[in-house]
This record gives C-alpha cells, structure tokens and sequence, in this order.
C-alpha cells in the first residue's frame, strides 16, 4: 500500500464497536505510531458485553455494568469517534457510507459489526418476538414489558428459541428475573435441533440438562418453528407454544448490512477472511468478529471468545500492513474454558470434554467479566498503562516539524479546491462574486429597504467529529441573527486544521465545509468564502450576515412588567461537554446534547416574532442567568425564574451532581453577582443557570396573554422542550429563584 521507506500519515477506520475493536482502540493508543489517526465508527456511543447479558436480565448486573463506554474509551486514546449508521462500504473508492452524512475516507478499514439475530424469516418473528441483537434494544424491551405487566396477578410464561449458549443462559436468566419479581416463572426452551448446546461436550450438555430440569426450565428438542401469532409459537409438528413473552436466541446471521459492502461474501453473505484477517477483496480492508467467515475455519461458531482473542492479532496486524512488514496469521483456539451463567449464583464450566458446576465457577466467571470491562474505561486504565509497551518511533522526515506560520501556514491551494469541490452550495442571484466564481472577496448586491446585521462566532472543536462540528458551528453561529429578527444571507468562515499529509487535512476540511453548507443551505444563507490557517486542534469561525426590515430589528432591551420569559432549548450542554472532555460514560448525555445543538432557532425565532416578542437573545457562552441579567440591564426591570420550569437536558443533573462544571461556569457566576443581587440561586439544581451554553435556545419576553400561544405553536414546530421560566417584574438588578 505505501510505496516509501517510511509510515505515512493514514487513516484508519474502525467500524462498529465489537469486542475485536476496543481492543484495537486501546492497543493502538499504546503501542501504534504515532502518525497514525484512527477512527472508530459506531451506531451507538455504547458497546453491550454480550458475556453479561444474561447476567444483566437476571438482574445480577445493570445494563450501565455491561456497557463499554465507547466516547470516552476514544477519547483517551486520541482516536476519532463518530456515531453513525454505517450503509455501504466501496473498497474501490475506499469510502464507508454513512446514513444522513457525507461517505467516510479510508485508507485502512476493519469492520467489527458483530452478526443479527438468525431465522427472523419466520412469519411473525419480527413482530413478536424480542431480538436478542442488538441488545440495547432487547435489554429496553424487557423493560417495556415489565411496565406493561406491571398489574399482573400471574407470572409470566417465556419462551426462549434456540438451543445454544445464549439460549440457554437467557431461559435461566429470564426464569431468575421474573421469580424475583412473580414469585414464579414458567420458562420453555425450544430448539430446532435433537440437542441442546451442541457445540459443546456431553458431559456439559448432561450438566445443562440436569440443572434445566432442576429449575424445572421446560425442555422442547428437535422443535422447529413455523410461525409466530400474537401469544404463540408455532411448531411444525403442529404444536403451539403460549407465551407472554418470546425472546428469539436462534444463533447468528451475516448483517444484511454486509450485503451493501461490496465485500466477498461466503454462502450465508458473512464477510470471507484471511487467517490474517484481512478481507479477501482488498488487502486494506480487515475484518473480525462475527460478521466474518475465517478462512480454513468456515463452521467456527460466532461466539465473542473468538473476537476477544482476534483483537490484537487485528491491531498488530494493521501496523504490520502500514509498515510492509509480515503479518501474523490467527488460529483459532482449541477447548477454551467456557463458562455458562445458571442464574442462581453458579456456573457450569467446560474445558474439552470436563465440565463442572458451582458457586466458585460464577464468581470466577464474575470476577473476569468485570475484570474484562475496566480494561476500557479510562479512569482504571492508568496512565502508566500508555508506556506499558515501547511505542513504535515515527518515522516522519524532521524536517516537517518546523511549520511556516503567516500566510505560510494557509491550507495549500491544491489541497483546499480539493475539499471544496465537491460542496454543493445554493447561491442566490445576488452573490455576484463568491465561492462559485473565486476572487479576492466577495460582491454580494444588497436589497434595498433592508439593513445588514452582522455576527462572528468563533470556537474550538469539542466533539471530534469534522462533519458533525462543522454543523453546529453553523446553527450556533445563525442564532445571534435570528435573535435579532433578521434572516440569515451570506457566510463567511475560517478554519483552523492541524497539520497532517494534504490527504487528510484535505478529508478535514471537505469533512467540515459539508457540514458548514449542510446548514447554511437549509438556512437559506450562501457561503461565499472564508480562510484556512493550520494550528494544534480544529477551530471554527463563522461570519454571518443577515437582512432585517429597518425598523425590524430586535434587541435585548425592551422587557416590560408583567412578560413572560419563554426559553425554546433546554439547558446543559456546558455540564455535559465538560463530562465528556473528563472521559466520564456520559454517551448519551452528548447525543442528547448533540441533538438539541442541532436544532436551528429559525422557526421559533419567527414564531416569537410573529406573536411580538418584546425583546430577544440566545443563551450561549455566558449561561442563562448572565444572559437574562443583560436584557433586564437593558430594560431596566427585574425577574423572578422558577427552577423547576426551566427545561434540562437528560444527563446534566448527573454531571452537576458529580461535580462537573465547564471552565466558563464559575466566571459566569461570579460576574453576575458583581453586578446584580441574586436570590435563591444556593438552592440544588440552581447550578445550571450558570451553565454556558453551545448553540443554545433563544430567551425571549412575550406579554403573558400571548404566551400560552407561543408555548402551543413552538411544540407544534417541534421546540418540544420550550417552556415558560419566569416572569419580568420591578425593581433595579434583581434576579429571584424561586
């Protein structure tokens, strides 16, 4: 693949969160060169141990217990992470597709996206059975049905198809869970074969059996299933099984996903690998787990062992292909000990032909399942751990480390009509001169009766993600305008990108101009230019200009007595992005937060308008309460807020309750307290007021006849969290929380 004596700068995707991969991820951290950047690419920002689940719905473990936090695992290694769903892979054009979101640029690929759930063909599985892939949703479905039963006078009859480890394992963990919870719990396992567990010896499966029989766990072998109706299994033979709950455990499938890779496929479309695990397609691209068919081994049964054991021979290997050095070749291993949860507080254990069971074989099955998931979270790693091993030199030529600064330190002019010119920018008729027809600035006409309103935006990525920062920076930036009644025109922006090969400074900058027009397109703005410059970390600054009627224009000032406050977006984002930065598990917490950063204040804007809004502002960097102290300053009134309306994003009471607040807080309060008298802001909860925000709502005063409108139209325009805060009353420089 490199055709020099030396490694050059690459990018490397993971995709998916597999076993395989965290491994990958933290391996690369410690050991990998340095001039290498990995991405890990996830549909969610949470990996399931699939070792625990059946401990987790015996309730022996919460599903927080189970999770490998992936956001943060990334983070402390210095890795890349993006939340997308994968749709396609071009191994020709080296490109992963990602729904909703411009394709990802690779030069070295390993897809570890773990298998679905097999036989859901079957009529009716798919609409009443629980999956047990992926299991976030199985683990939350459970929960549904639990909620849904809450007013039982009987337990519930579960049925469990498939004969295997998971099979088995889940018919004692869900008899376990529901005995807790009923006092009793008749479970029925079903399997199309003539016996339980066969990939196992007879000494384990007489094991099984014995303690099957002894839970009185009913037992239906060679059983094929026909259909699913609502509250009934269908068998071949005729039978029909009831249940009030069916989980479906019939082994695993290839991802229909992997279809769409343009990938080698074996007979069943599982991605077909060396024993070096690279794919049989391209030598750049790799594969682990049980999306994948190993050659010379093509019956392996999918079980995460294997992709826990694949995991650093695959991260070895990747150096290997980067450097053009041998690869090694995995075996799989042979009688590993396996450990079978009971659900009762022990374990059936086998090693080849021997088996045993007992209270010692649950607690060492415990100690190293747990043992396993602090491998990967941060603050158990220990920094001591990223000199665990002699990291690989890089070999990068030292001349390069001297980089020009001045104009010297610009985006080279190749590498940015490169990234450029592919975006599709809508420009309007009265953009003479822009982006469309490059020039030393750009010639927009003005409209006559409009006055311009101007705003600059400025800050350093949070999220390590170019596309999706790139967005926000656009939305946040919009707001000031919108806050002013005007509507978004054109945009200016400059982009600061630390240094790398031109490809990959290239991938950053196409990566974030997607992102930035995504947005101002859907604005109805025009980018017509900007400036690059290199620097250690992604920043982003935005120049919007807007139109506005001239006598249009709102400002902070002009609160009256007596308005309400409406607030469009929740609060939290500060809280949150500190979590995050701290490597705490907060994935969630970031998504939600992503989300509502995401949301333009264009239709609430024009809504509070429409309904004559008093005055207007959006909250950001200096918190709700600086804000809110600056249009009453202006306005010369005062306000009493109600705590518990103001609209919290899900995440940011833990984060406080942690003791994280971002770098912005303490300043935020302490500057309000010099100049106004603050009452009630001791009390909990009380904090998030101080909280500065990224691409936060809009705060506005409506007279309260209207305001009971504006709430209705704004949930109707989907600003499902606005709400109404507080009120505008007399007084000089007086902030009450009530």
């Amino acid at each position: 693949m490199m055709n020099s004596s030396r490694a050059s700068t690459c990018d490397v995707v993971l995709l998916g969160g597999g076993h395989a991969h965290v491994q990958v991820v933290k391996m690369l951290a410690m050991n990998g060169p340095p001039d290498l950047r990995v991405t890990l690419v996830s549909e969610s920002s949470t990996a399931f141990y699939s070792g625990m689940l059946p401990g987790c719905v015996a309730g022996l473990y919460t599903p927080r217990e189970i999770q490998i936090e992936l956001r943060p695992l990334a983070r402390w290694a210095g890795a890349r992470f993006i939340e997308a769903k994968a749709t396609g892979i071009d191994p020709q054009a080296k490109l992963v597709r990602l729904e909703d979101r411009p394709a990802l640029p690779y030069d070295i690929l390993s897809v570890n996206i773990g298998s679905s759930t097999r036989s859901t063909d079957i009529p009716g599985v798919l609409e009443h059975a629980l999956l047990t892939r992926p299991i976030s949703r199985l683990l939350a479905q459970v929960e549904k049905f639990e909620a849904a039963q809450a007013q039982w006078d009987h337990p519930p009859q579960v049925v469990v198809v498939g004969g295997g480890a998971a099979g088995v394992e889940l018919a004692f963990g869900f008899q376990t869970r529901f005995n807790k919870r009923y006092g009793s719990c008749q479970v029925t396992l079903v399997d199309s074969k003539p016996e339980l567990l066969s990939e196992r010896g007879k000494r384990t499966r007489r094991a099984a059996m014995r303690t099957l029989a002894q839970k009185k766990i009913e037992v239906l072998l060679s059983a094929e299933a026909r259909r699913v109706d609502a509250g009934k299994l269908h068998l071949t033979d005729g039978r029909a099984i009831p249940f009030d709950l069916l989980v479906w455990a019939a082994g695993g499938a290839a991802p229909s996903f992997i279809s769409q890779t343009g990938l080698s496929t074996d007979e069943r479309g599982f991605i077909k690998v060396r024993s070096t695990l690279q794919t049989h397609t391209s030598e750049d691209v790799f594969a682990a787990g049980d999306c994948v068919s190993l050659e010379n081994y093509p019956n392996l049964p999918k079980s995460g062992v294997y992709a826990v054991r694949e995991g650093p021979y695959l991260a070895r290997n990747i150096v290997a292909h980067l450097r053009q050095k041998a690869l090694e070749h995995y075996t799989p291993q042979k009688g590993f000990l396996a450990l079978l949860m009971t659900g009762d507080g022990q374990a059936i254990a086998s090693w080849k032909s021997l088996a045993a069971r007992g209270k010692w074989l649950w607690r060492w099955k415990d100690r190293i399942d747990r043992r396993f998931m602090d491998m990967f979270v941060p603050a158990l790693i220990g920094a001591a751990a990223m000199h665990a091993g002699a990291p690989l030199k890089s070999e990068l030529d030292e001349t390069e480390a001297m980089r020009c600064a001045g104009c010297g330190g610009k985006v080279g002019g190749s590498v940015l009509s490169k990234a450029l010119s592919k975006l599709d920018i809508r420009t309007h008729a009265r953009v003479r001169v822009g982006l469309s027809a490059p020039d030393d600035a750009a010639v927009i006409e003005m409209p006559a009766g409009r006055d311009l309103v101007q705003t600059i935006d400025h800050f350093r990525a949070f999220i390590d993600d170019p596309f999706l920062i790139g967005r926000i920076a656009a939305v946040h930036a919009a707001s000031d305008i919108f806050a002013m009644g005007a509507q978004p025109d054109t945009v200016l922006a400059l982009l600061t990108i630390p240094h790398a090969t031109d490809e990959l400074v290239a991938r950053d900058v196409a990566a974030i101009m997607n992102g930035i027009v995504r947005e101002t397109n859907a604005l109805g703005a025009t980018l017509v230019g900007g400036h690059t410059s290199e620097g250690s970390d992604i920043s982003i600054g935005l120049v919007f200009n807007g139109l506005v009627a001239p006598a249009g224009a709102l400002t902070k000032g002009g609160l009256a007595v007596g308005d309400r406050l409406i607030l469009t977006k929740p609060l939290g984002t500060g809280t949150i992005l500190a979590a995050d930065m701290r490597m705490l598990p907060v994935g969630e917490y970031v998504k939600a937060a992503v989300n509502s950063m995401l949301r333009s204040n264009g239709s609430a804007a024009e809504i509070l308008i429409r309904n004559g809004a008093h005055a207007m502002t959006d909250v950001t960097g200096f918190g709700l309460a600086v804000h809110l102290g600056e249009m009453l300053e202006a306005s010369r009134v005062s306000a009493s807020l109600v705590l518990k309306h103001l609209p919290v994003i899900e995440g940011a009471r833990w984060c406080f309750e942690r003791g994280v607040v971002s770098t912005l807080h303490a300043g935020n309060k302490r500057h309000l307290s010099h100049r106004w008298k603050v009452e009630g802001d001791a009390q909990p909860g009380a904090e998030i007021l101080y909280d500065p925000q990224t691409s936060g709502g809009l705060l506005a005063g409506i007279s309260s006849d209207k305001a009971g409108i504006v709430l209705n139209e704004l949930h109707a325009a989907g600003h499902l969290e606005a709400a109404e805060i507080g009120e505008v009353i007399d007084g000089e420089r007086l902030l009450v929380i009530r």
